[in-house]
């Protein structure tokens, strides 16, 4: 069984990004520099509790049909609820369908703030759109 598991792991997680994950550090620099687009695609009910300054809620069930508002600038870094939540390879895998460059953030909400980093709560003027 054991061979099963990591089987469906390494199918699983293996989100096709062309880019290594972003570590924290990294992801300070590039939101600060604006040169990624930094997207939760957790349910909006956890990015509405908690989420990383700068990141725009797009839900993994909305990728699709919002494609339009991760392209802000640069690359897309998406995050979900941490290293084994499955959200953050799939959404990486749909950008990368459409040809937009993405990569993941390993870390979850409560990660972030375990490193020192703040969040933000609530909505932005963008999600209420």
């Amino acid at each position: 069984r054991l061979a099963e598991v990591r089987e469906f792991m390494s199918g699983e997680f293996d989100d096709g990004a062309t880019r290594p994950p972003v570590t924290a550090d990294e992801l300070v620099a590039a939101v600060t520099a604006a040169d990624i687009t930094l997207v939760d695609v957790r349910p909006l009910a956890e990015y509405r509790h908690a989420h990383i300054p700068g990141a725009l809620s797009l839900p993994l069930d909305e990728i699709t049909g919002r494609f339009a508002e991760a392209l802000q600038s640069g690359d897309v870094v998406v995050y979900c609820r941490g290293p084994y939540c499955l959200l953050g390879p799939r959404a990486v895998r749909e950008f990368s369908r459409v040809g937009v460059p993405a990569s993941r953030l390993t870390l979850s909400v409560p990660g972030w703030t375990s490193q020192g980093h703040p969040t933000e709560r609530g909505d932005t003027a963008e999600d209420l759109e």
